[in-house]
């Protein structure tokens, strides 16, 4: 691997940064061609010059009258499209609030009631990273109107689309309601919402989350389309050893993967120093050993020097709270050496309720002051993830710079028992609830009815059932444990993953940190939620299909009979003695897996 200095990728657009397509002809309305030849023909005379707008001369709607050509310049022109649903009937809308100059006598192009667009004089104030495109418009529309594509004026024009979107008003903040695409030249900018919303503008986000870090697990494949927009990847490498040393090493795959896509795209790696439960006491005894500590830095730098790579990931997240200066100190030593060959660091902070830092291992001034990154680890129960970003962020902002803070995103589905919390795959989760059972003991005679049960799901047995946690914004399910209480399983996918990326959004973060960026089918494939977040610059908040969480039930003879969504359902066996097979599949919206057993009938 060549060896090359650290540069942070420059932020990019992912879903490429096409030119738009040229808008099609205003051909549906009758100002379709009176719109298209009085541009073209102020194009001539004006040479192109914008004429200002002013909101004050916005004319009314009024009946129309019989029509003259009215001389419109070329200017910003606000055009809306609705589907009236109860007439099914497309009506178009053209015409520019304060730019129609007409003559006395002259009337001003219909606008077709009940539908209007109307210019509202001041903007609602805009959060900090939002920055206004274009004026606000309330528009009317019947009760009930559906799918609305809208046209409207930008305040200043642009051939650049990135971060637009439509936006509405809702009297306490402002909404993200569509994507937007440029029309007029770059003069205004389309969308197309599923209802008319009261009132709509063009924002801009302009504080747009940039890095994309990502951990890949030892010997695992990465995922394609992952790895075309990483900034920085993270192969899992070293286990600290107790004399100070690194023990394993990235493996022989890492140049494979990820060499291509560095040289063509400047993609920097910085493989992971993990200590996971089992290091725990190493790093404890390296961390309070001044000789050990100086031997550990060694060995780091070492490594990524020799391996030419432009960085270490250090996520060190069990360090006792009385080594917190030992720890600190370790970290400035290794930040100042690797920094002497222009290499990276990033170091792991676990964050919990209560955000008490002062009392932690982990000086987050001290350590943000070293590090070049600051991955933000939220506690691995999902409930707990929107309090400790609560009470954790507004001290983490006060000492880092917020584009410096990444947040740390799992795919890993989470256990609750008596016994603790533990990280399992998705799809381990969802083999749980596909556990599958006859309730009645045998033997079963041909054409008995038996009864086939979800055993995690059966909810006559105080089972929940697989649903959507609103606490913690992720599938879950409940069952009773063998020896007593109650197990909890939460379950991450792509609609999880949108509602934590909206923490990024709210806190202005810089990036994320994916914590499994392999293509494992086990794993969750969080990837067209992180897709859509860094594209549209906001997150794509929806839940999944309550539908696809009751079980499916069906068997390879006999008949099934009455409703699956209590976890079972009767089967009347066949008339014939053997061994048949029963199924059920069981999904979280995303992903969904089968379970099957044989059932010996007559036997």
């Amino acid at each position: 691997m060549n060896e090359q200095p650290f540069q942070p990728r420059p932020p990019r657009r992912i879903g490429g940064d096409e030119k738009p397509a040229e808008p099609p002809p205003f051909a549906a309305g009758p100002f379709g061609d009176r719109l298209r030849s009085r541009r073209n023909k102020n194009a001539e005379e004006d040479g192109g010059r914008r004429t200002a707008a002013s909101a004050a001369a916005m004319p009314a709607p009024q009946a129309e009258a019989p029509r003259r050509r009215p001389r419109i310049p070329l200017g910003y022109v606000a055009a809306l499209v609705i589907a009236g649903l109860l007439a099914g009937v497309l009506v178009v809308l053209f015409w520019e609030p304060g730019l129609i100059e007409r003559t006395v006598g002259e009337a001003e192009p219909a606008v077709p009631e009940p539908y209007g667009l109307e210019l509202r004089d001041g903007l609602p104030a805009t959060p900090r990273e939002l920055v206004a495109a274009s004026p606000i418009y309330d528009l009317r529309a019947p009760a009930g109107t559906g799918q609305v594509t809208i046209t409207l004026a930008l305040t200043t024009p642009t051939q650049d689309a990135r971060n637009l979107g439509a936006y509405t008003w809702t009297g306490t903040e402002w909404r993200r309601i569509g994507d937007v695409d440029l029309a007029l030249d770059g003069a205004a900018a389309r969308t197309t919402v599923p209802a008319a919303p009261a009132n709509i503008a063009v924002l801009r986000r302009s504080r747009f989350s940039s890095i994309i870090a990502g951990h890949l697990p030892r010997d695992q494949e990465a995922a394609a389309q992952v790895v075309e927009a990483l900034t920085i990847a993270h192969p899992q490498a070293w286990r600290p050893g107790g004399d100070g040393s690194l023990l394993d090493g990235p493996s022989r795959d890492v140049a494979r993967q990820f060499t291509p896509a560095a040289a063509g795209a400047g993609l920097s790696i910085w493989p992971s120093l993990d200590a996971g439960l089992d290091e725990t006491d190493v790093v404890n005894e390296i961390l309070s050993d001044d000789f050990l500590r100086r031997a550990h830095i060694s060995a780091i730098q070492f490594a990524v020097q020799s391996g030419g790579y432009q960085g270490v990931d250090v996520n060190y997240s069990r360090v006792s709270p009385s080594l917190r200066e030992e720890f600190s100190a370790f970290i400035a030593d290794l930040a100042v050496n690797l920094r002497r060959n222009d290499r990276g660091l990033s170091v792991h902070v676990p964050i919990a309720p209560g955000g008490a830092f002062e009392t932690s291992a982990y000086d987050i001034a001290a350590l943000g002051e070293a590090a070049d990154f600051i991955v933000v680890e939220p506690p691995a129960d999902p409930t707990l993830f929107e309090r400790a970003l609560a009470d954790s962020a507004p001290a983490l902002l006060e000492e880092i710079d917020p584009q410096r803070l990444l947040l740390a995103l799992r795919s890993d589905a989470v256990v609750r028992s008596a016994g603790g919390v533990a990280r399992i795959s998705q799809r381990e989760a969802l083999r749980i609830a596909s556990l599958l059972s006859v309730r009645e003991r045998g033997p079963y005679p041909p054409s008995s009815s038996i009864t086939l049960q979800a055993d995690s799901l059966l909810i006559d047995n105080s089972s929940t059932g697989l649903h959507w946690d609103e606490q913690a914004r992720a599938v879950s399910f409940s069952y009773p444990a063998e020896g007593g209480g109650t197990v909890t399983v939460w379950i991450e996918n792509r609609f999880s993953a949108a509602f934590k990326l909206l923490a990024v959004a709210e806190h202005g973060f810089g990036g994320i940190h994916l914590g499994n960026i392999s293509a494992d089918p086990s794993n969750a494939f969080l990837w067209p939620a992180v897709e859509a977040f860094f594209r549209l610059g906001s997150p794509d908040l929806r839940h999944p299909n309550p539908a696809l969480f009751i079980p499916v039930f069906s068997v390879e003879s006999g008949i099934l009979s009455g409703s699956s969504a209590a976890g079972r359902q009767a089967w009347q066996l066949p008339p014939r003695a053997g061994e048949y097979e029963a199924r059920v599949v069981v999904g979280d919206g995303d992903v969904r897996v089968g379970h099957v057993i044989a059932v010996e009938v007559g036997g």
